[in-house]
């Protein structure tokens, strides 16, 4: 530790090249946690890692927010199509629960409460090597969100249709086979056709997720985004604008009257 400079780090870090933004960061970050503990436990004066924005690399690809009309077409889309009949709630769950693709495809029927008013978040999944990884979310903590009223029937629906009764049925069984719907399949078979089909091609799955953060911005305020998306710094939240508590649940509804609004107001000028 002692032998670890900035000039070092420096070094290294140019070494990393330019090809991997994100891999390079979370490698940068790992190396600043290190040094911050080796200075808390007296084995370092300072920590040597100054490089500055190392941790934040600049985003190649801006992110497509759909429109709720947008939104609505695609799971309309995906509700006429029988064969992908049963993503529709995905798409819903996604985009208006902030859940991440591997939250969403490792839910279960146990994790709906009766009423289908309250979900939780208690485990994400992973593939790697071809080796399946189910663990707690990205952020390490389970949690309960407020499902919008508007969109309850449809899970309801769901979990009636598409779901065994067994507790531990998940909610999204692949066709061909495997443990969960891969999301490299998801969006070339379901995810982009819906797409195209509604004449968007640019969007990407994760964009649900900016789509629910976008949404929540407007009607929640930061820390109220923060704890709804589930962030654990202010910045991802701020890119937008309590947990299971009376203002999720304000929250949750106020996304549903922003639905019916923007619904409402979309009919008018189209007549």
């Amino acid at each position: 530790m002692r032998d670890l400079t900035p000039p070092l780090i420096r070094s290294w870090y140019s070494g990393l090249g330019s090809a991997h933004p994100t891999r390079n960061a979370h490698a940068y970050g790992l190396l600043n946690t290190v040094c911050n503990t080796a200075v808390r436990d007296g084995l370092i004066e300072r920590n040597p890692c100054m490089i500055e924005r190392a941790m934040n690399p600049k985003t190649k690809r801006q992110a497509v927010v759909p429109t709720i009309p947008e939104l609505e077409a695609i799971a309309d889309q995906l509700g006429s199509d029988t064969r992908n009949a049963r993503f529709r709630a995905l798409v819903l769950i996604s985009a208006w629960c902030g859940l991440r693709y591997g939250e969403v495809s490792e839910l279960r029927r146990k994790d709906f409460d009766a009423d289908c008013t309250v979900v939780s978040v208690a485990r994400g999944v992973t593939h790697r090597s071809g080796e399946c990884i189910i663990d707690t979310p990205k952020d390490d903590k389970p949690a309960k969100v407020v499902i919008p009223p508007h969109i309850r029937d449809d899970i309801k629906a769901h979990l009636a249709n598409h779901v065994d009764k067994a507790r531990d049925s998940l909610l999204f069984v692949p066709a061909r086979g495997g443990c969960h719907v891969n999301d490299r399949v998801f969006a070339k078979d379901v995810f982009k056709p819906a797409l195209a089909a509604i004449g968007r091609v640019d969007m990407r799955v994760h964009d649900l997720r900016h789509f629910a953060g976008t949404m929540t911005a407007q009607v929640g305020n930061l820390v109220e985004t923060m704890a709804r998306l589930r962030h654990s710094t202010h910045k991802a939240s701020l890119i937008y604008q309590q947990q299971v508590s009376g203002r999720d649940i304000a929250v949750a509804d106020a996304l549903s009257a922003l639905r019916a609004e923007t619904l409402a107001t979309a009919s008018v000028e189209s007549a």
